[in-house]
């Protein structure tokens, strides 16, 4: 029996032998016929394979030849300037919502440096402004015109104002739903621009206030319907009805308050009207909005923050930003001071290129040009650096077109004739 059984096993290891030596030959031939049948496509396929791992590698060598034909930035704040300003923001960091002798005692500091203009954040002066025949007077507004006319500056103070007796009763002529019949007086959140002899020579009053500044939402817990149901406040604030725009003696200066930022049409009006530097005094950052904006305008923004993070923002025309300095340590405000050339223009390369070329032949050591937006924006930054030359004299002499004007008068006019009108649907 031990033998059967260990016949049996050599039985079976034999048969096992077999079929594998058969299966392995059988293996053998289907894989060299395969191998036979494939060995084009195989070249093919270890070719193709050659060429997708060598095609990142052919790319990787693109972009960095293209990164190394793109020029450097250049340095915005870089002297010398043919139109300067020297700018100061003076903003409170948090805690803080009211420090008028905080803010005075910067503007005195500031003053005394130098400065063209200084700008204040919103509502910091814990008052409203009273009409005073043409004029506006509260303590700590006076305070201000004084200090302007001291250190022979621009200053923008932006606090509420009463509205006039003419304003009131035009708010209330045109109320025909009764919006207003509940409000006892009306106010506007304002920008009171000081000029150097200390007299107030603009006023922009916001023309997106917060609902919460006119009526008794609480503006963070309440939805959008309950906000504009809520019932209007005592004193209200009425809304701006025109952009803020003024020609100070260093360029023209733009005005937008807070909220103001969520409203492009505001900015781009800012635009259209030609204003060079806007200020922005407003209760937060403001953060890639306030980069959109100005790379959209292509005009300077410099922020001046309260009540939020207490942060100033200097953004460049074409949307960089220059400076974002937020508050030291127990610090009561935190101020920035900035020279800014008024001269930097933004083109398109387009149209522009070769004259550009000629221009910087023409007027060799006086005239510098940033083109590191030149491959992706398609743009140029141009500006001057010798007194008594502007770009907008190189704009009347070579033709050239700012990209502001290009997009937002020039070729939407030319297009529009063509069309036989605009196609801007809410007007």
């Amino acid at each position: 029996m031990e033998y059967r059984r260990n016949g049996k096993k050599r039985w079976c290891s034999l048969l096992l032998a077999v079929c594998l030596t058969l299966s392995l030959t059988a293996c053998s031939s289907g894989a060299a016929a395969t191998t036979q049948e494939s060995t084009v496509p195989a070249v093919e396929t270890t070719a193709a394979a050659t060429t997708a791992t060598a095609a990142p590698t052919e790319a990787a060598t693109t972009a960095e030849s293209v990164k190394a034909d793109v020029p450097e930035k250049s340095d915005a704040l870089a002297e010398p300037m043919s139109r300067p300003v020297r700018v100061a923001s003076i903003c409170l960091a948090p805690g803080y919502s009211t420090e008028p002798d905080a803010i005075l005692a910067e503007i005195d500091r500031v003053g005394a440096n130098g400065v063209d203009l200084v700008v204040t954040p919103e509502v910091w002066t814990g008052e409203t402004a009273e009409p005073d025949g043409e004029d506006y007077t509260s303590p700590v507004l006076d305070r201000a015109k004084e200090a302007a006319k001291k250190y022979s500056t621009y200053l923008v103070v932006c606090m509420g104002r009463y509205a006039s007796d003419k304003e009131s009763q035009a708010a209330r002529d045109a109320d025909t739903d009764g919006v207003w019949k509940d409000v006892k007086r009306f106010k506007y959140n304002s920008c009171f621009l000081i000029d150097r002899e200390g007299k107030i020579v603009y006023i922009y009053d916001k023309v997106y206030p917060y609902p919460p500044e006119f009526n008794t939402a609480d503006g963070v817990e309440m939805n959008f319907k309950e906000m504009t149901e809520a019932p209007m406040q005592e004193e209200a604030t009425l809304p701006g009805t025109h952009a803020g725009i003024y020609d100070c003696d260093f360029g023209r200066l733009g005005l937008a308050i807070c909220f103001d930022m969520n409203f492009p049409e505001l900015w781009r009006q800012m635009a259209i009207e030609g204003a060079e530097l806007v200020v922005w005094p407003s209760a937060y950052s403001g953060g890639r909005n306030a980069s959109a904006r100005a790379a959209a305008n292509n005009y300077y923004i410099v922020s001046c923050t309260g009540i939020g993070k207490g942060d100033c923002r200097v953004v460049d025309v074409n949307g960089d930003e220059l400076i974002v300095q937020y508050p030291e340590a127990g610090a009561v405000t935190n101020t920035v001071e900035v020279t800014l050339n008024l001269d930097r223009t933004v083109f398109h390369k387009n149209f522009n290129d070769g004259k550009i070329e000629q221009i910087l032949k023409d007027y060799p050591g006086k005239v510098e040009v940033d083109k590191s937006l030149y491959y992706e924006e398609e743009w140029m930054i141009l500006w001057t650096t010798s007194d008594g030359l502007t770009v907008k004299d190189l704009c009347e002499e070579y033709g050239l077109v700012p990209l502001r004007e290009f997009k937002t008068t020039a070729v939407g006019d030319y297009v529009d004739g063509l069309r036989g009108g605009h196609i801007y649907w809410n007007e």
